[in-house]
């Protein structure tokens, strides 16, 4: 079996991986595909060779003689009571939960990819939102200094303007660094500029989907069968087997005397039954049933636990979803106020720098609104990669 027909470590779509990572994935690929031919076929016991030669010589007859053998056994279980079937779909099941394991890899390189593109978009609105916020508190710190020259405020509320202005400046320095080592974060993980990177729009995955197709979820109830297999094999060894030994000796004996030459073949076959009485096999028995009930629990708490973070997934996305609303609503008003201020300052009511604040504020609405649709795409493409065939759900 092959593991290219079970796991595709690559679609179209996807992003290319460094050379590393790939490498990575396609060793851990080969290595699952040996062991798995390893464990499907360790119960088959080896045919053991053997060759040997003596050379004797004697001083009272001045003779020498010589014996050669030549030797094949083998001692092959037939019956174990139920151990070679249990070991063969112990190789199957492990072999299917470790492809399952290097899928759900390479498809948590895609999703730190896609994960950290968007993280970088979101930074760099960020950093946009980020000036808009700034030019505004060096407008009010400016306004603050000419009321405080005036003797219309204390040196308390223009010490207020100057602390949040330095705040937001500060802000702006922090955000360039976050953007920077997100940037360096990507190239973790692929080579391709962030521009190159084609960011798909993901939707709402129903709880149904999300529960049948939840990688941690197949892969706990593929360990499920593992443990079990494990169990059945290791019980195996506390049970009666039976055993086939064979062996053929060819023998070659030279006395230095041609009458007393002997060549031939010896040829020998037996049945083996095994009835173990081990003062442990209860103790034993208990310990690894178990195992396998205590992975039982951890697939049942594992599916708990996946539904609980879909849920919790989908509070976040409401949350961005009603913020967005709440700024909407400020949106329309900051429009408005504009609309209002701008006429003002046409005939002199108002100054200018009443209409760039309005003016800034609605762009930062406008860049807090985006960010959160960004902060959605992020929880929905959690959800989507912790799906297998994410490509399917888009």
């Amino acid at each position: 079996m092959s593991i290219s027909t079970f796991v595709t470590l690559s679609h179209a779509e996807d992003v290319a991986l460094t050379a590393d990572k790939s490498t990575i994935l396609e060793q851990k690929k080969k290595s699952i595909e040996a062991g798995a031919e390893v464990q499907r076929y360790e119960w088959l016991s080896p045919l053991n060779l053997s060759a040997s030669h003596t050379q004797q010589y004697s001083d009272k007859t001045n003779t020498r003689s010589g014996l050669s053998q030549l030797s094949a056994s083998f001692s092959q279980n037939l019956f174990r009571s139920g151990g070679i079937y249990y070991t063969i779909k112990y190789a199957n099941d492990k072999y299917n939960y470790d492809a399952l394991s290097l899928e759900q890899q390479h498809k948590n390189y895609q999703k730190e990819i896609i994960l950290s593109a968007l993280r970088i978009k979101k930074y760099e609105l960020q950093l946009k939102q980020s000036e808009y916020l700034v030019e505004n508190k060096k407008i009010t710190l400016f306004l603050k200094q000419t009321q405080y020259e005036l003797g219309d405020i204390d040196i308390t509320l223009l010490n207020d303007a100057l602390m949040e202005k330095n705040t937001e400046q500060t802000n702006y320095v922090l955000l360039q660094e976050t953007l920077a080592n997100e940037q360096l974060e990507l190239q973790k993980y692929t080579e391709a500029a962030v521009d190159s990177i084609s960011l798909p729009t993901f939707s709402l995955i129903d709880e149904e989907t999300y529960t049948k197709n939840n990688y941690n979820i197949a892969m706990a109830k593929q360990q499920n069968s593992v443990t079990y297999d494990s169990y059945r094999k290791g019980m195996a060894e506390y049970l009666p087997s039976l055993k086939l030994n064979a062996q053929a000796t060819y023998t070659s004996y030279d006395s230095g005397a041609v009458v007393l030459n002997q060549n031939g073949t010896l040829y020998s076959a037996g049945l083996v039954l095994n009835i173990p009485l081990d003062y442990n096999t209860f103790a034993a028995k208990e310990e690894m049933y178990t195992s396998f009930l205590e992975q039982k629990a951890q697939t049942n708490d594992t599916q708990r636990e996946e539904l609980l973070e879909y849920k919790k997934t989908l509070l976040s996305i409401k949350r961005y979803q009603d913020v967005n609303k709440i700024l909407q609503e400020n949106l329309e008003l900051y429009t408005k106020l504009k609309k209002i201020t701008q006429k003002a300052f046409e005939t002199g009511y108002k100054t200018g720098y009443d209409v760039q604040i309005l003016e800034n504020s609605i762009n930062s609405a406008k860049l807090e609104i985006e960010i959160n649709k960004i902060n959605i795409q992020l929880s929905l493409a959690t959800l989507h990669f912790a799906l297998r065939d994410t490509k399917e759900q888009l």
